[in-house]
């Protein structure tokens, strides 16, 4: 079985947790944006990271997926790349250009964005095209467990770069009260205590798109 995405509609942000959200677990008062910078690139450098850990895109979107090359009796599922998927988010839904909608022999498992033939005798063939809208709505949507690996990865990156700013690139100019925060070449790291990262792993493995 082979597949081919494309995005119709992206999601406006791919950040796993909010700056304003991300500044009061740091205990940084809203009105201080001489971190904002700093805090923003942690964020999405850590959350690009997480995606690309667990091999998929977090955020809502509207897409168009094919899936071809099906050999008949081979599977009885079909995946979707973005999950979770609403049945009221799938606008079209067919087989080798058949409307497969109103169809009776198909269920749709939200959670997974697994669609399922229900009948015991056949399996998915020919053609199948869906336009479907799934992902988390980011940051606000995000599972509170996904938020806790990001906030905590996120965390050690901000406590780093405070111990040592010069080894992530990072520099200010001053000028009277006026002060600009900009990265150097260096690439900016994504960094986490062992420990940090054998937890956030255990927490990403529900959220693994797995191939198939």
């Amino acid at each position: 079985m082979q597949q081919i995405l494309n995005v119709i509609t992206p999601s406006p942000t791919q950040d796993l947790v909010s700056l304003d959200d991300m500044k009061q677990k740091l205990f940084i008062a809203s009105s201080d944006t001489t971190k904002d910078f700093l805090l923003q690139e942690i964020i999405t450098n850590t959350s690009e990271t997480i995606a690309k850990l667990c091999n998929r895109v977090f955020g809502y979107e509207e897409v168009d997926e094919t899936f071809y090359q099906l050999e008949d009796g081979s599977s009885q599922r079909l995946y979707l790349s973005r999950w979770p998927v609403l049945l009221t988010d799938i606008k079209t839904f067919t087989q080798d250009g058949n409307d497969l909608l109103a169809a009776p022999n198909w269920v749709l498992e939200q959670a997974t964005g697994t669609i399922y033939l229900q009948s015991s005798l056949g399996s998915w063939y020919g053609v199948i095209d869906v336009d479907y809208s799934g992902g988390y709505q980011l940051p606000d949507g995000a599972p509170g467990s996904l938020k806790f690996a990001t906030e905590a990865l996120i965390r050690e990156g901000y406590m780093s770069w405070i111990r040592s700013p010069a080894s992530f690139g990072v520099r200010q100019i001053s000028h009277k009260e006026a002060r600009i925060g900009y990265f150097g070449p260096n690439l900016f790291p994504t960094t986490g205590l062992p420990a940090t990262w054998q937890t956030v792993q255990s927490i990403l493995n529900r959220y693994i798109r797995h191939w198939v």
